[in-house]
This record gives C-alpha cells, structure tokens and sequence, in this order.
C-alpha cells in the first residue's frame, strides 16, 4: 500500500479521536497545555535520574491525571500514555542529570 493512503488511513482513525479529546477540556473553558500545566504549577518537576533504570514508566502524578482525563471523557489516556505525554512536553525533566540537557533545563527553576 502506498505511504500516502497509510497516512491517509491513519489520520481517519487520529483525527477523530484527537478532537473527541481535546472537546471535554476545551468545553471546560481551558486549553489542553492549561489543565496540563496546573498539575505542577506552571513549571517542570525536576528529577535527578543518574541511570535509565531509574527513570518510572508511569507516577502517583500519571495516575492521577491519566483518572482525571477518564472522568473528563478521553480515551487512550493510561498512566504510562500521560507520563510520556509529560515528559514530550516538558512537564517533567527526565534527562539524566549527567546529560547537559538536564542543567540547561533546571537552570531556570
């Protein structure tokens, strides 16, 4: 099949349910980064990791938003979805702090 009908097909099945979950926190008066960003008051958890073992697949945090989604209406919103989501936006620094991303990051909190 060709890349652009896998796309297409994938954007049938994303777009829909992109939309169903961006209308409960929209309808609520907000945006998405706002309910967000509440959760840890407008500024990244800094953690200290020294090894990948160490980093969670899901927190008491994940697990408390991933409920609070469900109760708003969304879908595919489990605790490791949520953490990955917090980490890809910067809710949470999860570079190691041997990495020069994690001083660059915690510089300014």
């Amino acid at each position: 099949m060709d890349v652009v009908l896998l796309v297409i097909e994938a954007l049938k099945f994303i777009f829909p349910a992109y939309c169903a979950n961006a209308t409960p926190v929209l309808a609520g008066g907000g945006t998405k980064m706002d309910f967000g960003r509440n959760f840890v008051d407008g500024k990244p958890i800094q953690n200290h990791y020294k090894t990948l073992a160490e980093l969670p697949a899901e927190t008491e945090l994940s697990r408390l938003i991933s409920k609070e989604l469900k109760k708003k209406g969304f879908n595919f919103v489990g605790p490791t979805i949520v953490y990955a989501h917090m980490q890809a936006t910067g809710m949470v620094n999860d570079h190691l702090v041997d990495c020069y991303r994690h001083r660059e990051l915690s510089a300014g909190n």
